[in-house]
């Protein structure tokens, strides 16, 4: 006689283990900078500190309603990704029935001719140096950049670096250095960004020196 037991056979399998470390999260503020950096650029020079409103409430005839009118207008010409020809501008601004000018508003007029000649080339430099890798904007109350050279950056990596700069009432820089706002301590960008500061000019002003800021957005190669 035989006698036959079966039992279950259970192979064993080993497990493992890990503990996952969460990713840091970006903060807003750094979000934004590596945005402006891969992103294309088409504004590369441009004044913080301007209000365009500011100029057209020179107008004493505009009413409240004709104002927002024609800022709106000209926000909207702004961010028009066409450049448009300063004559047909001032000419639509002329031809509006929003409000008509007296003798008294002339200059003011002509000033916001002037303001819109400037846009516009500003914004034809902006066009043409979109195709850099880099971006600057300045911050100087109630100056204009009219002169800086093409940034062309040769550094390996990106950041943003910000130049204290101070500027005579001729409109040259006579001295630059690093600000704490800059998320980058790259030599290489430090030394461009100083350079170029150094380099820019700004229109001419009664104030003998007054302080401001240039930044520049770096693209690594």
């Amino acid at each position: 006689m035989f006698s036959i037991q079966l039992k279950r056979h259970q192979d064993l399998i080993s497990e493992s283990y890990y503990l996952m470390e969460p990713e840091p999260e970006i903060k807003k503020e750094d979000l934004q900078d590596i945005e402006a950096i891969n992103g294309k650029s088409t504004n590369k020079a441009f004044n913080e500190d301007q209000e365009f409103k500011e100029m057209m409430r020179n107008f004493k005839t505009v009413s409240s309603n004709d104002f927002e009118r024609t800022t709106k207008a000209i926000e909207e010409a702004k961010a028009s990704e066409d450049v448009q020809e300063e004559t047909s501008i001032t000419k639509s601004y002329a031809g509006s029935n929003a409000y008509a000018l007296n003798s008294e508003d002339t200059e003011s007029y002509k000033k916001l001719q002037e303001e819109l000649k400037q846009r516009l080339k500003n914004k034809k430099q902006a066009d043409e140096h979109a195709k850099t890798k880099s971006t600057l904007t300045y911050s100087l109350k109630g100056r204009t950049l009219t002169y800086y050279k093409t940034p062309r950056y040769l550094c390996e990596s990106g950041g943003k670096i910000v130049v204290s700069i101070r500027v005579n009432g001729a409109g040259d820089v006579i001295d630059a250095y690093i600000n704490g706002a800059s998320n980058s301590d790259n030599q290489c960008l430090i030394n461009h960004a100083i350079s170029y500061a150094e380099t820019v000019q700004f229109d001419a002003s009664d104030k003998k020196e007054q302080l401001g800021t240039i930044t520049f957005l770096f693209k690594g190669k």
